[in-house]
């Protein structure tokens, strides 16, 4: 495997001797650098399903940015670009695999009226990211090692866990659609995105929510994936990044607004999570930073091809 830079990506596509002949794409990458969403430059005609174990993806919608965190199922429906047309994807730790969504009610080891409810469950999807059950990133590298070592019943296996990635994909959806926080964590994380300014005492905000503050903290841990800590810079950042693109402020001015001790650490923490500088990010998102640019200062070099270029393991 080739790197550049400190990025990884494994890609395997048609061509390359799938493991699993119901795919046509199967791809991991580890990324220390930002990149703009863009075309495909294969498989435009397949479902991609992708599992975001770390960073994160947003797009510029028109109700303002739409973020899919760490944790979440990420799905780019045929013929959509890579990502989408506004998104940056910041620096992450993803898994894909791509098939053809048609082809669902034929898959081998399934039954016709099994492959029909599945193929129908996943176009009635109604979001693009969600979050998903803990164990389905292993099941993405299942495939995966597979894919790098065929060994007895590597074939089996990886359909298997494709089975598993389809099942719980499709249960998922349906629980976050059905369910949401309990009382006590919609009634913290009402609290904390009223006071983003401050400095967070979990105490604090458990007495406010009525519960010791060890069993908040592992309840709010269990139900939004993240520590109350975590989840307030989260939105701290999110909220400058959404000011970036509708306000005027400075940077100065929303780093002390967002509660931050300087304008110097904001900066600090704020490209740790996003993967570019304030002002950088502010430019992108208004326009007055063109792809080329982006790609000289993220990547020191303008990658080609479009969004699968990059390192590959096969190419």
């Amino acid at each position: 495997m080739r790197i550049l830079n400190t990025d990884v990506f494994e890609i395997y596509r048609d061509g390359d001797g799938l493991v699993l002949p119901e795919l046509h794409g199967i791809g991991f990458c580890d990324t220390t650098l930002p990149r703009l969403g863009g075309p495909r430059t294969d498989g435009l005609d397949f479902l991609e399903i992708g599992y975001l174990e770390r960073g994160s993806i947003e797009w510029l919608t028109e109700d303002g940015l739409e973020e899919a965190e760490a944790g979440s199922i990420v799905i780019d429906w045929p013929g959509d670009w890579q990502g989408g047309v506004d998104a940056i994807i910041h620096p992450s730790r993803r898994f894909w695999v791509r098939f053809d969504l048609n082809a669902v009610p034929t898959l081998p080891g399934l039954g016709p009226r099994t492959g029909r409810e599945l193929a129908e469950r996943i176009r009635a999807m109604a979001t693009r990211h969600f979050r998903a059950s803990p164990g389905i990133g292993a099941l993405f590298e299942q495939i995966l090692s597979q894919q790098r070592a065929p060994g007895l019943f590597a074939e089996e296996m990886s359909r298997a866990a494709f089975h598993q990635i389809l099942f719980t994909m499709v249960n998922d959806h349906r629980d976050v659609r059905a369910t949401r926080p309990s009382a006590p964590v919609r009634a913290a994380l009402a609290y904390i995105e009223t006071h983003l300014a401050e400095k967070l005492q979990v105490a604090e905000v458990a007495r406010h929510v009525g519960l010791s503050a060890g069993y908040f903290h592992e309840i709010f841990l269990r139900e939004t994936g993240r520590t109350p800590a975590r989840h307030q810079i989260d939105r701290r950042i999110l909220a400058a990044r959404t000011r970036m693109v509708t306000g005027a402020d400075s940077i100065t001015e929303l780093s002390l607004d967002l509660g931050f001790s300087s304008s110097q650490y904001f900066a600090t923490v704020f490209k740790r999570h996003v993967g570019l500088t304030p002002g950088d990010y502010r430019r992108l998102r208004r326009g007055d930073m063109d792809e080329a640019s982006f790609n000289e200062l993220a990547w020191g070099t303008h990658p080609a091809g479009g969004a699968d270029a990059g390192v590959s393991a096969r190419s």
